[in-house]
């Protein structure tokens, strides 16, 4: 193997990321990134062979297996480290399909923050990808649908009011866009008049 390939796998499975970072997605503190960094230098040296499945098979037999907790903890966060990035793309990414894009993509970060780093909940959905035939979709694409249907659950629960929250008006132009916004979020949601220019309404005199 390359060193530029074993730097590539290396950083895969080490290097988590701050969601909620304003410039970006800095790594953690490197308390936590040396055992990570150094934890898979081993593995690498060990199995040059391996690729991306067999880290992840070898993790997660380690969360099933180990009878050592902190064993269980390092091989949980390899796994939040693959798969953060893709997470922070998507919930991104989707957020935009919302009315107030900052506002759901916090509260998104931290619906999905529950569910990647649930050891069990995690390790759950590994098991049920490799359940089954997933030839249509590699795994990071299997949990970001996970994903999705934990966000859109949440949402259903809601109350559609729920659109109404979090508004940050600052100029017409901005009012402008975010009425726009709402009306789309609104006729997605099956939302239809009278109904949506009373919500509007109420959002514009009221919520702001």
């Amino acid at each position: 193997m390359s060193s530029l390939r074993c730097q590539d796998i290396i950083d895969k499975f080490c290097i988590l990321y701050v969601c909620r970072s304003d410039n970006g997605y800095p790594s953690f503190k490197s308390s936590i990134q040396k055992p990570l960094r150094s934890r898979m230098e081993k593995l690498v040296q060990l199995h040059p062979e391996w690729e991306d499945s067999h880290y992840i098979q070898y993790f997660g037999g380690t969360i099933d297996d180990s009878k050592s907790e902190s064993e269980r903890q390092l091989a949980h966060l390899h796994l939040v480290a693959y798969f953060d990035l893709a997470r922070c793309h998507f919930v991104q990414q989707f957020s935009q399909k919302f009315p107030f894009p900052t506002a759901t993509c916090i509260k998104f970060f931290d619906l999905t923050s529950d569910f990647v780093y649930n050891r069990e909940k995690l390790n759950k959905c590994i098991k049920a990808y490799n359940s089954q035939d997933a030839s249509g979709a590699n795994l990071k694409t299997y949990l970001q649908g996970a994903l999705r249907n934990i966000i859109l659950d949440q949402i259903n629960c809601e109350s559609p009011w729920h659109l109404l929250c979090d508004v940050d008006l600052s100029t017409r132009r901005k009012f402008n866009n975010e009425q726009q916004k709402l009306r789309e979020a609104l006729l997605r949601h099956g939302i239809i008049e009278p109904n949506i220019t009373q919500y509007i309404f109420a959002w514009q005199y009221f919520v702001p």
